[in-house]
Formats: C-alpha cells, structure tokens, sequence
C-alpha cells in the first residue's frame, strides 16, 4: 500500500488504511497495519490519536475510531 512506502511520514494515511480495512472487513491488512503503527509510536492509543489527529470534528469520526478498535488499536 502506498502508505507503507512513506515511513513516518505517512502516518496519518496508516490510521486510514488500518480503519478502512477493518470497517470492510479486510482484517489481516488492519491488524499489519497498526502493527506497523505501534512499531512507528508504541506509545499510540485511540485515546491519544483523537487528542493529536485533528479529527475532532471529522464527520466520521465515530465510525473511523470504530473501525481503528477493530483494526486493534489499543483504547
């Protein structure tokens, strides 16, 4: 995937990619996907992406959170 091959600089395109593929039911890629993410930041939770991404008023944010949990995004 794209995402992959931009390192940290893709970051935000990684929580996309790891939410998309959960929310379609493409569950392997979400899971490599935030295990890719957790090796970048261990320190990354759904608690503290919604504190650093500026999704807050993100229209989706309800279903792009659900599809990171889904992913396996620690809460």
């Amino acid at each position: 995937m794209c995402a992959r091959h931009h390192g940290p600089h893709g970051v935000p395109a990684y929580h996309v990619l790891a939410a998309s593929c959960a929310l379609i039911g493409q569950f392997d890629e979400a899971k490599e996907t935030i295990r890719q993410l957790l090796e970048l930041d261990p320190e990354l939770t759904v608690t503290r992406l919604q504190q650093i991404y500026p999704v807050a008023k993100y229209k989706n944010l309800d279903s792009f959170l659900d599809g990171l949990r889904k992913a396996g995004l620690p809460e």
